[in-house]
């Protein structure tokens, strides 16, 4: 059996610190830091209840859901790009993929707008640029 390999800079670290914590605790702790200290987290999380209840109950105006769709998916980008690891990241490219080939009419894209499915484009080309030169890992679904 080999003995881990630890660099000066790690071993001084543990040392001050301690040994590394799990992937699951500190996928806690960083949702639990966002919601207390990111401003603005605990809010795109409230709104985004709110907003799936409005639109499930029905009778909105086409303004209000035009609007509350914008918002939901500004807060999605703005999740994906602070809010979570990579493996967060890799769903929310998937459920960004499922969104634009969802069939729409043209009259619905118009619609909602081509500013909505800039920003989850705008993702998955930066994504595939990285995977093409090497920095990142193809998602599953890809």
């Amino acid at each position: 059996m080999t003995k881990e390999v630890i660099p000066p800079s790690e071993r001084r670290w543990r040392k001050k610190y301690g040994p590394p914590l799990p992937d699951e605790v500190i996928r806690k702790m960083t949702h639990e830091y966002m919601r207390k200290h990111c401003l603005g987290f605990a809010e795109i999380e409230d709104y985004v209840r709110e907003a799936s209840a409005i639109l499930k109950r029905g009778n909105v105006d086409l303004a209000t859901a035009r609007e509350v769709l914008r918002r939901i998916a500004s807060d999605f980008i703005f999740i994906y790009d602070l809010g979570v690891d990579d493996k967060g990241r890799a769903r929310m490219r998937s459920s960004f993929r499922r969104f634009l080939a969802f069939p729409m009419s043209a009259k619905v894209r118009a619609f909602i707008g081509d500013d909505v499915f800039f920003g989850f484009r705008q993702r998955l080309s930066e994504h595939q640029l990285w995977v093409e030169h090497g920095l990142d890992e193809p998602d599953e679904d890809e």
